[in-house]
């Protein structure tokens, strides 16, 4: 049996060959892209009538995102979070409610002796997600303990509820959805 013209050419862009060359690509536009500093581009950026334009222009970087497509272990990364999309749905809402509880708790406590912080919700839920990252926690966390010494009990709850607890559940999710997609996959006995 011979092969036809679409199968042979099917086997030639499937080649591992091929597959690095288009990486190889791809990733070569991105860091140009990232780079580009010609005096010219940035010259054409700068004329207002270009303004919106630039914008667009700067969004080619999102090319990059091609080597999802082209590198089959980044595919198989992107469906497991795309199957467990609708269980990471609850936990943000989850998460979202359990910032908005802790904002309006921190905002009764702390925020007349804060109101940097915690005057009111908005600047509460600001800070409340700040510490969750990670970021600058410590500070705040002294500003307030400086009226309220006691204050340390509600930050270290809340950093472990927010932070570990929430990261977690979305690696379990991602763990279940990746479990319910090697299930599907198998033929059962």
């Amino acid at each position: 049996m011979g092969w036809s013209g679409q199968e042979r050419v099917r086997v030639v862009l499937e080649s591992k060959l091929v597959q690095r060359a288009v990486i190889a690509v791809i990733v070569v536009n991105a860091i140009t892209i990232g780079c580009e500093t010609s005096a010219a581009i940035v010259a054409i950026a700068l004329v207002p009538a270009s303004g919106p334009t630039s914008v667009l222009r700067s969004l080619r970087i999102l090319r990059a995102l091609r080597l999802v497509s082209a590198v089959p272990s980044m595919r198989r990364v992107v469906g497991a979070l795309l199957t467990a999309m609708p269980g990471m749905a609850s936990i943000i809402g989850l998460l979202v409610l359990m910032i908005y509880i802790a904002a309006v708790i921190s905002t009764k406590l702390f925020g007349e002796l804060v109101p940097d912080r915690f005057a009111d919700l908005p600047r509460s839920l600001f800070t409340l997600f700040q510490i969750m990252t990670g970021d600058d926690w410590g500070n705040v966390a002294q500003e307030v303990m400086e009226h309220k010494p006691w204050a340390w009990v509600f930050f270290i709850v809340y950093i472990l509820m927010s932070t570990f607890v929430a990261l977690n559940l979305f690696i379990a999710v991602v763990v279940n959805a990746k479990l319910d997609r090697l299930l599907m996959r198998e033929p059962s006995a």
